[in-house]
């Protein structure tokens, strides 16, 4: 019976050994936990500003093309005041200028070609 009161009441001495090492091991858990979780938060920080930059550089390129595309829009509509009797065959020779005049209006050189390849289509000219 004494061996057994033996085992199942451990020396006391045991626990302040063991005591220590248990702290140290949770407090090492903790930290662990907290710098990983603080990581995490910061590399999803910077995805989310990278993603927001891209996302700017593309809304800022888009409103550059957006505001030359007006300007030829209100070069066309200025053209039309002007000379109210103005024909088909005019518009290329003025989108030609405009090109010129403001860098990267490609789009409206590809409007050019598109109203020569409507003019080679039957019946595009009662709807043009």
């Amino acid at each position: 019976i004494a061996a057994a009161a033996e085992l199942s009441n451990p020396p006391e001495e045991l626990f302040p050994v063991k005591l220590p090492a248990c702290i140290v091991l949770v407090a090492g858990l903790l930290i662990s936990c907290l710098m990983t979780g603080g990581l995490w938060r910061a590399r999803e920080r910077a995805r989310m500003d990278e993603v927001q930059q891209h996302a700017q550089d593309r809304a800022d390129v888009i409103h550059g093309q957006i505001l030359r595309s007006m300007e030829v829009l209100h070069g066309m509509a200025a053209l039309f005041e002007a000379d109210r009797a103005v024909s088909r065959g005019g518009i290329p020779g003025l989108l030609e200028r405009f090109i010129g005049a403001t860098a990267g209006v490609a789009g409206a050189r590809m409007g050019s070609a598109g109203a020569r390849r409507q003019a080679d289509i039957p019946g595009a000219e009662r709807a043009g």
